[in-house]
């Protein structure tokens, strides 16, 4: 892939992420946003380098204006609770990428689950880290409440890559 068209993926994959972000169900402490739909897909469909280079500047943007989920931005997300999924953006973007983009859909799915797993282990340490929670109750809001509408939109996300492939015939 040319520069060009790296830029203009990650860009894009950036934006997209920070509309994802507007959609959001609250869910207690943890809420319930699309935005890991676009991380996944930014890897599956632009590849691990985009994937990583999007989220990467989906991040930096949300230091300087109010682009992530609850409008928090600056130095104080770092004490956001939830601030470890957004750290662990750019590595489920990488691996998504790097493991699915395959056209098996074993692959795929394996990809999307290891990647969503991903934001889990870094969203339940940064849960513990940034709340006065034990382990147990940060593992419970941070994954448990959590965990089943992550991993069915990860399915989801990895079947819409299959078709994309199947459409695309790439």
């Amino acid at each position: 892939m040319d520069f060009k068209k790296f830029a203009i993926a990650s860009a894009l994959f950036a934006f997209l992420t920070t509309v994802a972000a507007g959609v959001v169900i609250p869910n207690g402490e943890v809420p319930i946003t699309l935005q890991s739909v676009f991380v996944l897909l930014a890897g599956l469909i632009a590849g691990a380098n985009v994937g990583l280079t999007s989220q990467l500047i989906y991040l930096l943007v949300g230091v300087f204006s109010p682009v992530f989920a609850g409008e928090i931005h600056g130095m104080e997300i770092l004490g956001d609770p939830t601030v470890g999924f957004l750290f662990a953006f750019p590595v489920a973007a990488f691996l998504a990428g790097l493991l699915g983009h395959e056209k098996s859909i074993l692959k795929i799915m394996l990809a999307v689950t290891i990647a969503q797993t991903s934001l889990y282990i870094f969203g339940v340490l940064f849960f513990k880290i940034n709340t006065e929670y034990s382990f147990k109750d940060a593992f419970e809001m941070a994954f448990i409440n959590i965990a089943f509408w992550g991993y069915l939109k990860s399915t989801i996300t990895g079947l819409l890559y299959f078709g994309y492939l199947k459409v695309s015939k790439r």
